[in-house]
């Protein structure tokens, strides 16, 4: 277990910007898409003609 730890912050701390868009992404897609795929069932509910 800790040695994963580890190894998962070596390559962490090599790639800074990999684990900094993933989890930009996680966060962002996880709660955006939701966001979004809420909203255009509801806009197509009200507006079937947009189909």
């Amino acid at each position: 277990m800790v040695k994963m730890i580890l190894f998962l912050l070596k390559i962490t701390l090599e790639n800074p910007l990999l684990l900094a868009i993933d989890v930009i992404y996680q966060w962002f897609y996880s709660d955006f898409l939701e966001r979004v795929m809420r909203y255009w069932s509801f806009a197509l509910m009200d507006n079937p003609s947009l189909i």
